[in-house]
């Protein structure tokens, strides 16, 4: 009888320690000046990421209903959010000359960002983009796309060849596919150190144009029936 007492006491004894362990466990506060990570990863209770943070290797890829996007690669530093689904909603990475601050559309591709870019030879841009994205799940969107592209490659080989860049992409499905344009709408921002408003329309052609010139001019065109036509201003 006195052994199975002294039993009983030993297991109460550790269970009441290994309680006040694991309480002291989750209610800790770590404190530290200096913390060194190649990856951060901020969840929800169930799992879900909120916020990845990571370097150049641990870039996370497109995330959608908690399932990677197969076939998207990217190698970025910076942080990816997350909405409460698991889905990308956007994001903010950076490297040499050039950093991007995105929001995503709901179950798409991003419909706003700040972006600065700037070549070799000291040509920029930045400034505040507004893009339009399909209603059309990405998934689909990229299906689709991807049919479209191994179509034109195999029945028009010559006008797959002129297409050398995403951009190059997105003109020719704006003009011949409009349900699935995509692309910039608006830009507000500075190129070359010169202030300029931008309009385009669904296929990616500049419509409206307001700006200083680099000789201190303001100037406002029009592309209307083919070609630009700029308001004259009164002379002094």
């Amino acid at each position: 009888m006195k052994t199975l007492w002294k039993v009983y006491n030993l297991v109460l004894s550790l269970a009441v320690i290994f309680l006040l362990i694991s309480n002291f466990t989750l209610r800790k506060e770590v404190k530290t000046t200096e913390l060194r990570a190649k990856k951060i990863v901020l969840q929800e209770e169930d799992g879900k990421p909120v916020l990845v943070m990571g370097n150049s290797k641990f870039c996370p890829p497109p995330i959608m209903e908690g399932k990677v996007l197969e076939g998207f690669k990217r190698q970025c530093r910076g942080m990816i959010f997350y909405n409460s689904d698991g889905d990308e909603v956007g994001g903010m990475i950076w490297d040499n000359r050039y950093f991007h601050f995105s929001v995503d559309r709901f179950k798409e591709n991003q419909i706003l960002f700040l972006n600065y870019n700037e070549d070799e030879k000291g040509n920029y841009r930045a400034g505040l983009h507004l893009w339009h994205s399909p209603k059309l799940d990405i998934r689909k969107l990229r299906k689709r796309v991807f049919e479209i592209v191994s179509e034109l490659k195999r029945k028009n080989p010559e006008v797959f060849k002129a297409i050398k860049s995403e951009e190059d992409l997105v003109l020719y499905l704006a003009k011949n596919y409009p349900d699935l344009a995509v692309g910039e709408r608006l830009f507000v921002g500075i190129e070359n150190g010169n202030p300029v408003i931008s309009f385009k329309d669904r296929e990616g052609q500049e419509r409206i144009r307001l700006e200083i010139t680099p000789e201190g001019q303001p100037r406002l065109a029009f592309f209307y029936q083919g070609r630009w036509r700029e308001v004259k201003l009164p002379k002094k």
